[in-house]
């Protein structure tokens, strides 16, 4: 079964996308690029570490094929039966079920099903004042640069918790 989230950029898709799985009983995400399983990242490459808007679009709708086949290599192995595409539109997300030879969408959700109006206006307010993008994924996964890393394993040491959705 296929599912789909659209809605415009900072609407708060992915901080939803676990929860709406979850009550869904939807068994994998795809965001941004990634395919995330139980909470995890399995494969793909996050749209989010672009340097601009465009490649930032090829990546999440899988225009490179070596990322494209990564993905539905990764969906045939997990033998993968449902799974929610978000996507700014319809469009968006019917691009991306084609190109990951995903069957037909099934269901059609908007953020405004999901969020309520004032959800919505808070997490766009936060994504233009801020500038934050949440990813459903453990922060652990979350590709980032050399130092980052270093500051990130040194915070891991001195804390045992996992959290999940970071910024």
């Amino acid at each position: 079964l296929v599912y789909t989230l659209s809605g415009a950029s900072g609407t708060g898709k992915s901080t939803v996308a676990l929860e709406f799985a979850h009550q869904k009983n939807i068994q994998a995400i795809i965001d941004d690029g990634l395919l995330i399983v139980n909470g995890e990242k399995k494969a793909g490459t996050s749209a989010k570490f672009e340097k601009n808007a465009l490649t930032a679009v090829r990546r999440a709708i899988f225009e490179d094929e070596q990322h494209r086949q990564e993905v539905v290599t990764a969906i045939r192995q997990l033998a993968i039966n449902s799974i929610l595409i978000i996507g700014t539109s319809e469009k968006m997300t019917n691009k991306i079920a084609k190109r990951l030879g995903l069957e037909p969408i099934k269901y059609r959700y908007k953020i405004e099903d999901v969020r309520t109006e004032k959800e919505i206006q808070l997490a766009r307010f936060v994504r233009t004042t801020q500038g934050k993008h949440v990813m459903p994924i453990p922060l652990s996964q979350v590709e980032q640069n050399f130092f980052k890393r270093i500051v990130q394993r040194g915070k891991e040491i001195f804390s045992h918790a996992m959290k999940i959705g970071e910024t």
